[in-house]
Order: C-alpha cells, then structure tokens, then sequence
C-alpha cells in the first residue's frame, strides 16, 4: 500500500462528505444515463464515482450512495483521481479538495472517465502513441503561446474566419509544436468538451467558456478543443467520428474549408504575453536549476516505474531542456504502490523517461537510508520504504525501485 498524505476530515466534517456524494448522485442519475447525447456510443449507465476523503468511501451510482470498505480503494490525493472497479463496474475514484463542489466533482469525473473508458481504443490516439509531448520547451517562448489564446478565443467567439488565422499562423510558424500538441489536442480537448457538456447538462444550462486573458500552454488545448466541438454541434459537422479515427484535431476538423481572414494582434497584449514569459522563465529557473544540476553532474537517480502510480500524479507543468532527453516535471505530486512497499513525492521536480520517473536522491544525505538494498526515505517532500537494485548506466548511479 502506498503511504499518504491525504488530508483526512475530522470527525465533526465528515457529513461533508455524504453531502457531496448526495449532491454528485443527481447529477450522476440524470446525466450519466443519458451520455450518447454528448457523444454517441458513449453509455455511463452502469459505471460509479467512489467519493472518499482517506478514512472512509462512498460508492455513487444511478440507484444512489454506498458506503464501501477503504482497504480496496486507494485514495488519490487532495484534487486527484484513480480508477478502480466497484462491484464489477468501472468507476473513477475522487478524492475532493476544501472548497470543491459536487458540480466540480462531477465535471471532473465524467472527463477523466471519458479518457480512461472512451479513448482507449481511438485509432487516432493509438497512431500518435509515443509521438509528441505536451511538454514546454525551456526557457519558455511568447509568440506561440499569443497565436494559441488567440485561436482558443476566437473559437469561443464563434468567429471561425480569424479563428483560421491564428491556426494557420501558429502551424505555419511552430511546426514542429504543432506536431507534438497532436494528440494532446485531441484526448484533452475532446475530454473537456464531454465533461463540460456533462456539467451543463446537470445543470440545465449550455456551456459557457471564458475567453483567455493570460498564458497557460497546458490549458490551451483543453479551451482550443472544448470550444472547437461546441461550434462542431452548432455547425453540424461530424467533428466527433473524425477524432476518434483520424489524426486530425478538433480546431483542425472545424476550421476545414473555412478562410482565413487576416486578424491583427490586440495592442499590447504581444507585449503583456513576452513580460509574462520573461518573469516565468526567471522563476522557473530556480525551479528546474537542481534537477538540471542533478543531470548534468550525474548525481544518483531513483528510478521509479511508472505502472506503479497510484491514481493521478499532479505536476506544475511539463517542461523540455535542450541537452536533457527527458522531460521534467516541476513539483510534482504522487503516490506509487511498488511490490516492495510505497513511495511518495510532494512538490518534487523530477524527470520522466518512458514512463519511469526519475527523482534526484542522495543516500546518506539527512531523511535518506540505503542499507542492504533497501531505501527508507522521510525528508519533508518525500516518504517511503522499498527495496532497490543499484546499476551503473553511463557513470551515473541509478537505483531502480522494486
């Protein structure tokens, strides 16, 4: 079992829990009954959402609430996600953070479920496995990032002319990002388009996006695709069967045909944008500098595998450093089940290759052991106690958690 640090609930808040289960069964009752009218072939009718705060656990589902035993659920942290099943059936695990509604639960349980139990057998994302990253490339740049609001918030316009300007501009200039955001464009984009539809259904509203003011790489293509297939069910276009089979991504299929008009860049937002990223950069230098000083001086790395991952990790962001092959993910949150013991990280920047993450970690430094082959950590950021096997790879040491 993984160690955590969830946060629990004291005894007198724990209501607050079956409140929220209460709250997030209407909407799963209403909503996830009738999914194929979001996206055909879509069928949430049997699947639940395990609602716990660590100590204890609901199971939700059309006919209601359940309480369930927590030694067969793992409880992801504060925000995060998992995936288990509930009585034979799929369900997402959710535990909430203070303040989170039952409306905001929902949302992200029908997004998460959409990735994990729709895409999974899209030929588009098959096809674009193992190609492109939603990375950033460091230090970070201001003009694609000025075309990408620009995209975002002319498709929540509904001006589709300049929103063409903007993708041809962006794709033209940054090919190369253009090839990488592929598949992210489309599994997020997609998945936020299903669960904002599914909150706005819950809610008897139609969903409504914000335009965006500042930049934030990560969240383009959730805005850029949601917005995207919103004008796809407005326009009749069958912009839904062309994702899942072929590569093209949901602005892509939308903007087809459509000509471009020449769009200039609102004054002084190029200028906001490039200040923005400078203050950015400075800051994520001190943030990326260890793991970058780790790599180049071929510090030893904890090797922990990827299959391990309890629920969802939660970085800061997704970052690429010429010179450095992997990518590195700044604080980064998660819990790991290895079959040796548990492992967790809070706020830690690490690298991740093929799936492995890699944790800069230095035995006999205060809050780390290594004796005998197994590693106990307890330092402020980082908790665990598991078995390792040492190698050397191209001078550096590396231990590989069991």
């Amino acid at each position: 079992m993984a160690l955590s640090f969830a946060l629990l609930m004291p005894a007198a808040q724990q209501d607050l829990l079956a409140v929220l289960a209460q709250q997030l069964q209407k909407d799963v009752a209403k909503v996830w009954t009738r999914t194929g009218e979001i996206w055909p072939g879509v069928d949430f009718a049997n699947h639940a959402i395990v609602l716990t705060d660590g100590s204890r656990a609901l199971a939700i589902d059309r006919e209601g609430a359940t309480e369930t035993p927590m030694q067969d659920i793992t409880a992801p942290q504060p925000g995060g996600f998992a995936f288990t099943t509930w009585q034979g059936r799929d369900a997402v695990v959710l535990t909430p953070y203070p303040g989170q509604t039952a409306r905001e639960l929902f949302e992200t349980a029908s997004h998460e479920a959409f990735h994990q139990y729709v895409q999974d057998d899209w030929a588009s994302l098959r096809q674009l496995q193992g190609a492109g990253s939603r990375a950033e490339r460091y230090p970070l740049r201001a003009e694609p990032r000025v075309l990408r609001m620009q995209l975002a918030n002319e498709l929540i316009a509904g001006h589709l002319p300049a929103a063409a300007h903007w993708h041809t501009q962006w794709a033209q200039r940054y090919p190369e990002e253009e090839q990488e955001l592929r598949a992210t464009d489309i599994a997020e984009g997609s998945a936020e388009y299903f669960g904002r539809r599914a909150a706005a259904l819950a809610a008897d509203t139609t969903p409504a996006l914000k335009p965006m003011q500042d930049k934030n790489k990560q969240y383009e293509s959730y805005a850029i695709g949601a917005a995207a297939l919103l004008l796809a069910d407005q326009t009749g276009r069958p912009a839904k069967q062309d994702l899942s089979r072929e590569v093209r991504t949901p602005a892509a299929v939308v903007l087809d045909g459509v000509t471009p008009a020449a769009q200039p860049v609102p004054a002084g937002l190029a200028q906001r944008i490039q200040a923005q990223t400078d203050a950015e950069n400075a800051a994520l230098a001190g943030i990326l500098d260890p793991y970058l000083k780790a790599y180049q001086e071929k510090r030893p790395l904890l090797v922990v595998p990827g299959a391990s991952l309890a629920g969802s990790f939660q970085p800061t962001g997704f970052f690429q450093v010429e010179g450095v092959p992997d990518e590195i993910l700044t604080e980064t949150s998660a819990a790991f089940d290895l079959s040796t013991g548990g492992f967790e990280i809070r706020g830690v920047t690490v690298g991740m290759d093929g799936g492995d993450f890699l944790v800069p970690i230095e035995p006999g430094q205060p809050g780390v052991e290594l004796t005998d082959g197994k590693l106990i950590v307890d330092t402020p950021d980082m908790r665990g106690s598991f078995q390792v096997k040492e190698e050397l790879t191209d001078g550096r040491r590396l231990l590989r958690a069991q």
